[in-house]
């Protein structure tokens, strides 16, 4: 990985002359010139010009999806005047891969376009997030900021007061990452980094565009304090009295956890540029309320909760791989699954209801982590029980019932394979191009009900 953190050096002095991208514009494939394997999405704002330099964001997304993040982030890049860049060849697995493709596009980005060097930054989504940390670590200074999406930190490079770049994370509510951003945002803050945690209804994704934009508005902020870009006296009071307007409601509808957090996030974020006493007094005032002291318990005690049944799902899904204490961690894997729809399904507040929706998405996604490298493999039969318990997670996913139908098929299963096919059909599976490409298919062709599945697929690719 040392290798990987050499200096990266212009090829030529400034940016070429031609403009060769249109702007304004999503444009799904540039072609790396040193490394034609590399490719990425590239999204210049409509009021690019050579003559000044630009601030870029490198975006990795773990299914090597380039153009989804430009999508999430065009309209913050475009208002504040962002080069986005986003991998077609990163994705989840191995980092070296994802370094190599993000110092790939760090390379081209430097050659093609003129760039502000001081103002580089990386963003992820989920293991996307992780490879824009790994990638900020390595390059040693040279990544100004990441926007952690949905994830954090890779386990093997957790922050330390001497990491070099500035973390905003940004996390849903249902997402199964919760404890772990909420707890890295509190790490950070005892190392005294800067930092900043957008919080949003949802699960695991990229987050909204209101959201992103908040994201890169911090990133404004923080090279405003750094002096990387010229301070903006109106710009930051409108930010300031955007979000204090907000806390002021959370105050005033009795949410008075939600507000002492929105009240220490102003003091913070704002820090430096503003006088934030205030905030910071109303904050600590907060703090002091019996009400906020009881909250804060409880939401460490749930994190507690939260974590100790994650290790409990992460044993079972482990055991079943084990012969002799498979059909005992099945067991007890799919009666936990069970008693947490049961929790949520009769949860007394909120906050039970999502620690139980995140714990069920944990189970699911631990599952399928188990068995995907199985599936690779060829163990087929060994895949489907770990894919099985998605389904009775989901059991309304056309997406893992075709998984389901193609491991079976490939298993040699025709029967099953058409089963979960028809399934997937029947919940809305659309993409027929998949299905006609996909060899564990082959030996159900001449069957009559693949026919039919697959004129189900096509009335549903045409009303979607």
């Amino acid at each position: 990985m040392a290798l990987l953190g050499v200096t990266l050096c212009r090829e030529h002095a400034g940016a070429q002359p031609v403009r060769e991208f249109p702007t304004g514009t999503i444009i799904p494939v540039v072609v790396t010139k040193a490394e034609p394997d590399q490719t990425y999405a590239l999204y210049l704002p409509s009021s690019y010009d050579a003559r000044r330099t630009w601030p870029v964001i490198y975006a990795f997304d773990p299914a090597a999806r380039g153009q989804l993040p430009l999508e999430c982030f065009k309209e913050s890049a475009e208002r504040y005047g962002y080069i986005v860049v986003g991998s077609n060849t990163s994705r989840n697995g191995p980092v070296l891969p994802s370094l190599r493709a993000g110092l790939a596009m760090m390379r081209d980005t430097l050659d093609r376009f003129s760039v502000d060097e001081r103002r580089l930054y990386a963003i992820g989504f989920s293991g996307g997030a992780r490879a824009a940390g790994t990638m900020a670590q390595v390059q040693k200074g040279r990544i100004a900021g990441v926007i952690g999406c949905a994830a954090g930190f890779p386990e093997e490079e957790q922050p330390t007061a001497q990491t070099p770049f500035a973390f905003c994370g940004t996390i849903g509510n249902e997402d199964y990452n919760w404890v772990e951003m909420n707890r890295l945002d509190r790490t950070l803050a005892s190392l005294g980094k800067p930092h900043r945690l957008l919080r949003f209804s949802g699960g695991h994704t990229w987050p909204p565009k209101d959201v992103a934009m908040a994201a890169v508005e911090w990133l404004e902020i923080q090279a405003m304090k750094a002096g990387t870009r010229p301070k903006d006296a109106a710009l930051t009071e409108g930010w300031l009295q955007r979000d204090l307007s907000r806390a002021k409601d959370e105050e005033n509808r009795g949410t008075l956890y939600e507000a002492w957090l929105s009240y220490s996030d102003l003091a913070t974020t704002f820090r430096g540029l503003l006088d934030v006493q205030p905030f910071e007094t109303r904050a600590a005032a907060l703090q002091n309320q019996e009400v906020v002291k009881t909250q804060i318990r409880r939401e460490r005690d749930a994190e507690d909760l939260e974590i100790t049944r994650r290790i409990e799902i992460t044993r079972y899904v482990g055991q079943m791989s084990d012969t002799e204490q498979q059909a005992g961690a099945a067991f007890n894997l799919y009666a936990l699954i069970n008693v947490l729809k049961r929790d949520e399904q009769r949860a007394r507040t909120p906050s039970e209801r999502l620690l139980a929706r995140r714990l069920i998405e944990h189970a699911n996604i631990t599952a399928y982590y188990a068995g995907l490298p199985l599936f690779d493999s060829g163990a087929y039969g060994s895949a489907l029980s770990y894919f099985q318990i998605q389904a009775a997670i989901h059991p309304e996913s056309p997406g893992i019932q075709y998984r389901i139908a193609v491991t079976c098929g490939r298993a040699g299963d025709r029967k099953n394979a058409l089963a979960a096919l028809k399934n997937a059909a029947d919940k809305g599976f659309s993409d027929i191009a998949r299905i006609e490409q996909e060899t564990g298919f082959e030996k159900l062709r001449n069957d009559p009900r693949y026919g039919q599945i697959l004129e189900v697929v096509r009335k549903n690719k045409k009303s979607s």
